[in-house]
């Protein structure tokens, strides 16, 4: 027993100070404090890449970043279930698209998901969502194990702007990487959950594949089309805009990356000034 009541005590106390990435994003939407027209859904190239403060001021629409640092697909439906259960809905959601999308696996770990074991809500999603060990599940306190050292207030980590998380970094030359597009069976079931349960509620949803800096990002032979045709078969049946990134003039210039994979706050301003741009072109958003 007083091991269970350790557990509330420290989890209480750790939904407002954990010193974790991707923790004040959780907090916000499991508070209720996101609000938006539009939500963009995927890893850190969304919370380095979109600048909510240029889309919203070019769509005159709410917009929020919804990007999980390290994070696989499991993990980002979650915290999307949690978005949709606490939040009011969007009316669009962007789903960044990359070849890791149905990988398994999160370097990161799921730690910023551990003070909301005692919502009811978030416990039922979190033991389907195949992230959480059943140590983590049923033992109390086994979750925070080595996580002491983490207590400090969301204040004193970096600024988040509505989901948007910039990196102020230049651009350190890297060895050329070659990827490879994988398919993990469970992810690839649960992002076609997500897709049928968007269009249920009719939430529009948008592909989008990012920018990445070619020169030393790219895919080895045959994964590029592979991973292409493999979503681009999904839009079709499902009806699904498609908006491709990934071989624009952006990608060939380093001043606008802080890495191979990640666009700095220059690249950001830019990239998100045309995604706005061609969705207002598209008429994303008029359809509601």
């Amino acid at each position: 027993m007083a091991l269970i009541a350790e557990d509330y005590v420290v989890s209480m106390r750790m939904r407002r100070h954990m010193n974790e990435p991707n923790a004040s994003l959780t907090y916000d939407v499991m508070t209720g404090k996101v609000c938006a027209d539009l939500s963009i859904l995927g890893a850190s190239r969304v919370a380095s890449g979109c600048n909510t403060c240029v889309m919203d001021s070019i769509l005159h629409a709410e917009t929020y970043a919804l990007g999980l640092f390290g994070s696989d697909f499991k993990s980002q439906y979650l915290l999307w279930k949690m978005y949709l259960a606490h939040n009011p809905k969007p009316r669009t959601v962007i789903k960044f698209v990359d070849h890791k999308l149905l990988d398994a696996g999160h370097p990161f770990g799921n730690r910023h998901y551990y003070p909301w074991f005692w919502n009811a809500g978030f416990r039922r999603s979190a033991e389907v969502s195949g992230l959480f060990s059943w140590q983590e599940l049923t033992v109390p306190m086994w979750r925070y194990r080595g996580l002491f050292g983490r207590w400090s207030p969301f204040e004193d980590l970096p600024s988040l702007r509505k989901g948007f998380a910039p990196k102020e970094m230049t651009y350190h030359a890297r060895d050329t990487v070659y990827v490879r597009f994988h398919e993990n069976a469970g992810t690839a079931s649960q992002f076609d959950e997500f897709l049928s349960a968007a269009e249920s509620r009719s939430i529009d949803v948008v592909f989008v594949y990012p920018p990445l800096y070619r020169e030393t990002y790219r895919f080895a032979e045959g994964e590029y089309e592979r991973f292409h045709n493999y979503f681009d078969s999904i839009a079709v049946s499902r009806h699904i805009p498609v908006l491709d990134y990934s071989k624009t003039e952006l990608c060939s210039d380093s001043t606008f990356f802080f890495d191979h994979g990640h666009l700095n706050p220059l690249g950001a301003r830019i990239f998100s000034d045309s995604l706005s741009h061609d969705l207002l072109k598209y008429g994303v958003l008029d359809k509601h």
